[in-house]
């Protein structure tokens, strides 16, 4: 029996997935899937209006697309469920979203769907960049080596300035946040039932050092002001992982 993959690229506005002989390489079919709520720069979907420089995103959009691109390739192809070997995904980091217990967004509750911090924020969500730069600043007397490494500040695309935003802007919803996750990882345990986050956007978005380190240090966080009381790691809980585990 042959043997194929299907790979799905999570972009901005659509997913692009196809469907990949594992003989040869030839990609057998491929589909589109474009996101209904597209990016909400302006307003939710129940009309709340965003603040300057938000790029939010709905996360249904990205099951539906999940679900919609592979019915569509075995579909199209007629290539027999069982087989697929495998599916790999990727999309833009750092593309965040919070998760209640049971891994699912808190933006599907009705008690958060008129609250921004509680969907996806996009990599060029730029709402959290006064917390970027005062992370930036800490940073210089706290771990001095990350701004070195990460071209000299800390980016308001990056990680630790979005999560410290919900922080800061919605305690209550920061409170009851069981996990806050890069996009790619939940649709992993979305597939799988298995939470981890990858280690190429842990590295490069939340300045995960695997070599020992992990993590920044909480000094940094604190020298820069996040709420007392709140202890950055219980947000990140999952293992970090390599691609491809």
């Amino acid at each position: 029996m042959k043997k194929y993959t299907i790979g799905i690229d999570f972009g901005s506005l659509s997913a692009r997935a196809v469907l990949a002989d594992t003989e040869n390489g030839r990609v057998c079919g491929t589909a589109v899937f474009e996101y209904p709520h597209g990016v909400m720069d302006k307003t939710l979907p129940d009309g709340t209006a965003l603040p300057p420089d938000f790029a939010l995103q709905h996360p249904q959009d990205y099951l539906d697309a999940l679900e919609a691109t592979i019915r569509e390739l075995m579909t199209q192809t007629g290539c027999p469920a069982e087989s697929v070997i495998g599916i790999g995904i990727d999309a833009t980091s750092c593309t965040v979203l919070p998760l209640a217990k049971d891994g699912s967004p808190l933006c599907f509750t009705e008690k958060y769907s008129s609250e921004p911090q509680a969907y996806i924020k996009m990599w060029k969500h730029h709402g959290a960049a006064a917390f970027a730069e005062r992370l930036s600043a800490a940073a210089e007397a706290v771990c001095p080596d990350i701004p070195k490494k990460f071209g000299g500040n800390i980016s308001a695309e990056s990680f630790f300035p979005k999560l410290w935003e919900v922080c800061e802007r919605a305690p209550e919803l920061y409170g009851e946040m069981d996990e806050y996750m890069e996009i790619d990882d939940w649709l992993v345990y979305t597939l799988t039932g298995q939470r981890t986050r990858n280690s190429c956007a842990a590295g490069y978005k939340a300045y995960y050092n695997g070599a020992g380190t992990g993590y920044p240090p909480e000094e940094l966080v604190r020298v820069a002001g996040f709420q007392p009381g709140h202890s950055v790691p219980e947000k990140m809980p999952s293992p970090v992982i390599p691609i491809g585990t």
